[in-house]
């Protein structure tokens, strides 16, 4: 996400949850990567649900490090 795409960055908001700005580089990608995997473990639990409590855990450890890389 650029800052320009930020509220918090624009000045008219708040900043998003994963912000570079405020967050970091490779938080804000971290952070965003652990969203993404988790709505993709929703849509595949229905189907397989092996599969997805590996994605919730991979979500879960990318989270974890987004959030040791934050400032």
């Amino acid at each position: 996400m650029s800052p320009s795409a930020c509220g918090g960055c624009l000045g008219i908001g708040s900043h998003t949850r994963w912000c570079p700005t405020v967050r970091g580089a490779e938080a804000a990608i971290l952070g965003s990567a652990s969203e993404r995997i988790e709505d993709i473990a929703d849509r595949v639990g229905t189907v397989d649900p092996d599969i997805a409590n590996d994605l919730y855990c991979l979500a879960a450890k990318a989270r974890l490090r987004a959030n040791e890389e934050s400032p």
